[in-house]
């Protein structure tokens, strides 16, 4: 059994695989180790934050009983590595133009109640305003599940 927000994550991961593609890159779940050079530019989809609401107590067709409906909000990042070599600011904003299109305000095919974009980040450093060759993408994901049954959208 697996969390809801894990299938989500797959999920993007999934959308996000043909820009990959098309930049001669790879699409990975957070990292422990350095890109090597020929994998990017690299997309790595992680979340960093799942809040959770009561919604009320809905009636569960599965079970037959009465359960409290849980609101998330799901903060994801897509972490974007690239070369950067001539026109650092360029190549980032074609890239994050690329997520962009492939992950729209959606449903994600009714897993979500809705995915929107809340911010970007060109990550410059501050003492010689030298691009870091990485950026990320920050979406707001919300999604509800039943208490007590992670795994189950409701």
């Amino acid at each position: 059994m697996v969390h809801l927000r894990q299938v989500i994550l797959d999920n993007i991961r999934k959308q996000l695989q043909p820009v990959a593609v098309q930049y001669h890159g790879i699409v990975t779940p957070m990292r422990s180790t350095a890109v090597p050079e020929e994998d990017l530019p690299s997309f790595i989809v992680l979340y960093t934050s799942d809040q959770t609401t009561p919604d009320g107590v809905v009636y569960d067709d599965t079970t037959g009983q009465e359960l409290t409906r849980l609101n998330h909000r799901l903060t994801v990042n897509v972490v974007i590595h690239f070369k950067g070599r001539k026109d650092p600011s360029k190549e980032f904003d074609q890239l994050a133009a690329s997520v962009e299109r492939a992950l729209p305000p959606s449903s994600l095919g009714n897993m979500v109640i809705d995915m929107l974009l809340t911010a970007t980040d060109h990550f410059i450093d501050a003492g010689t305003a030298q691009s870091l060759g990485a950026g990320r993408m920050v979406f707001d994901v919300t999604y509800c599940t039943f208490a007590g049954y992670p795994d189950r959208q409701a």
